[in-house]
């Protein structure tokens, strides 16, 4: 089937498929690498003594739970819509984010009150210089994926890969503490390692927070964005044939954001013109916002416009 601008579903697919791979692959370069952090954390800081470098492998073991979980809605999203899903199954990245933020809140807690049970205790052990350089290691390759896999999340609109950066770039900040828990713990104190693993319980507790609260923005379907709302009513206002715009509001599924639209146009126009009407909107939409998938669009609507999706209008409106 030939790509064209009333048939843009090839390209569509062909667009989805490419997402899905570029997830698949960042998520997957987290769990190599997350597989061997622990490993490797875990036996430096138990063989070198270091509180810090224990807790970083725990750290390492609660993103490899988020890799996995990322990896697996990956797979359920790019399921097509079926009767049960008309939308498709872009809601599993969001449901395997919040999972990911309960594992690692849990690691966070864990790994919390066990460096609180160390500082209690006033006594630690000053960790070898083994520790140091698996540390420096650990964070380099981190930096790495943090990078890579947030310039994939923003390409293709993904909370699942979002949330694996987001444990990448924390990786790389709790990292960057243990080593200088490690360099002070050898110069006298060794007591900061124990406090090095303190902040990264810290560190941990934050990105289940954060990717806690960009999930469920999603899940509560929060509304279109002030800019992209403000954007696409300005659109549809002018599209020709349209008399005023009544509502606009809108949700986003994933990579796909689906907006409706209620409008009003010369009630003695024919059913043929306003059937012409309503495409010029949606595909104007379309291409000019690539997030936009979806467009509903309702016309001369008697009824009182429902209540949110007036606020979101007038919302969007004041900054149009």
């Amino acid at each position: 089937m030939v790509p064209s601008p009333d048939n843009p579903a090839p390209t569509a697919d062909r667009a989805r498929a490419a997402r899905f791979r570029s997830g698949l692959r960042a998520v997957a370069f987290g769990i190599v690498s997350n597989s061997c952090l622990i490993v490797l954390k875990g036996v430096a800081g138990v063989v070198g003594h270091s509180q810090g470098l224990v807790a970083d492998a725990v750290h390492s073991a609660a993103d490899l739970a988020n890799s996995l979980a990322a990896f697996t809605s990956l797979l359920i999203s790019r399921r097509p819509g079926d009767w049960n899903h008309p939308y498709g199954h872009g809601r599993a990245e969001a449901l395997a984010a919040n999972f990911a933020a309960f594992i690692v809140g849990t690691a966070g807690l864990l790994v919390g009150w066990d460096s609180l049970q160390k500082l209690r205790a006033g006594h630690a052990e000053t960790p070898a210089w083994l520790t140091l350089w698996v540390a420096l290691i650990a964070l380099v390759v981190k930096l790495g994926l943090a990078i890579y896999a947030r310039g994939v999340a923003r390409r293709i609109h993904s909370q699942a890969v979002n949330a694996d950066a987001r444990d990448h770039l924390t990786d790389v900040v709790a990292t960057a503490f243990v080593i200088a828990g490690i360099l002070i713990a050898r110069a006298g104190y060794p007591i900061f390692d124990a406090l090095a693993g303190f902040m990264v319980a810290g560190f941990i507790l934050y990105t289940a927070f954060e990717i806690f609260r960009a999930a469920a923005h999603e899940l509560m379907e929060t509304s279109l964005d002030r800019e992209l709302g403000a954007f696409l009513l300005h659109e549809a206002r002018h599209v020709p044939g349209v008399a005023a715009v009544t509502g606009i509001a809108g949700r986003t599924l994933a990579d796909v954001t689906i907006v409706e639209v209620h409008i009003d146009v010369d009630p003695e126009m024919p059913a043929r013109e306003l059937g012409t009407v309503v495409d010029a909107i949606k595909r104007r939409l379309i291409s000019q916002a690539p997030g936009v998938k979806h467009v509903v669009v309702e016309a001369n609507s008697n009824l009182d416009e429902p209540e949110g999706l007036a606020s979101s209008y007038r919302e969007l409106n004041h900054n149009a």
